[in-house]
């Protein structure tokens, strides 16, 4: 795994060079490889020769605060959905390309691929193309804190299923980002999966504060990014592909949302600005409570229409 331009690179070659030579892992944890395909469940797990079945069973020999890797070399099914993280400062690592990832997983029952929670706080998931259940995200977050999920497609052919979200926030995902993820919805002539919309945040209390979504992807969604009881998120960098159905197709805030910035995002539906219909951006709270800044709906940039 390389950092290199903002984006995160997967690979065999990558994980050998990193894993070898130390870097990486402040807390010197341990390095667990699972193949859900070829892989046994009396493993060692200690190599990608002697793979694991399940991130189930890798989860189980790591250690929580020590900052182990899991590399998931194929997978598919694993014993039980949801996968909760049940360790903290867990790094959970499809090897695959950034574009296009090969490690998939579809739950076979009505739930999410992966459940954050905060005994899984402080971890990472990258390198997965993901479904999940009809009433689910294809990773649900209850309550974590400095997560970082990146790298990811949620809703893709490759997997399948019929996800209702890409992501589905219902507790507070404080200092978490979100980057480099693709989300593919229904609508439209696209060919994605996802039955509504991209992230989605309907936490019942207002603590759902300081996330980051940074630079992802949304195509074909009801909504891209759907805010409710939700506070000092940034918002920035991200690009929808709109249907041009209602206002805040790319964006919609409620109005019980402050203190959150939307910078530089962009939206774009056919090749001329007159062919928009409605804004991509919805913002009900008052006015100066949050914060819009070149956010872009074609080739100009427009303000949030309010309610």
């Amino acid at each position: 795994m390389i950092r290199n331009r903002g984006h995160w690179h997967f690979g065999k070659i990558s994980a050998d060079v990193w894993i070898g030579s130390g870097m990486g892992s402040p807390g010197k944890g341990d390095n667990f490889w699972v193949d859900g395909v070829n892989g046994s469940a009396t493993a060692s797990g200690k190599s990608p020769d002697s793979p694991l079945s399940t991130i189930a069973a890798a989860m189980a020999l790591c250690e929580s605060g020590r900052d182990d890797y899991i590399w998931v070399m194929d997978c598919w099914a694993q014993d039980t959905f949801p996968v909760v993280l049940a360790k903290q400062q867990l790094h959970i690592l499809g090897i695959s390309l950034p574009s296009y990832q090969y490690a998939k997983m579809n739950p076979s029952n009505d739930a999410e691929v992966f459940s954050l929670t905060s005994a899984g706080a402080y971890s990472e998931i990258a390198g997965f193309a993901l479904s999940g259940g009809d009433n689910h995200g294809c990773i649900d977050i209850d309550g974590t804190e400095g997560s970082f999920i990146h790298d990811c497609t949620f809703g893709g052919p490759g997997a399948g299923g019929t996800p209702k979200h890409g992501i589905l926030i219902t507790q507070n995902p404080e200092g978490s980002r979100i980057e480099d993820c693709l989300f593919l919805g229904d609508l439209g002539s696209h060919y994605g999966l996802i039955t509504e919309n991209g992230i989605e945040c309907n936490a019942s209390i207002n603590m759902v504060r300081g996330l980051q979504v940074l630079n992802n992807r949304f195509i074909g969604l009801s909504i891209g990014i759907n805010m409710d009881n939700a506070d000092y998120w940034w918002v920035e960098g991200n690009r929808f592909i709109v249907t041009n159905r209602a206002n805040g197709e790319a964006i919609t805030v409620a109005a019980d949302c402050l203190d959150s910035s939307f910078i530089e995002n962009r939206a774009a539906y056919g090749m001329v600005n007159g062919g928009y219909s409605y804004n991509p951006y919805k913002d009900l709270a008052a006015n100066t409570v949050n914060n819009w800044a070149m956010n872009y709906m074609g080739n100009s940039v427009v303000e949030p229409v309010g309610a």
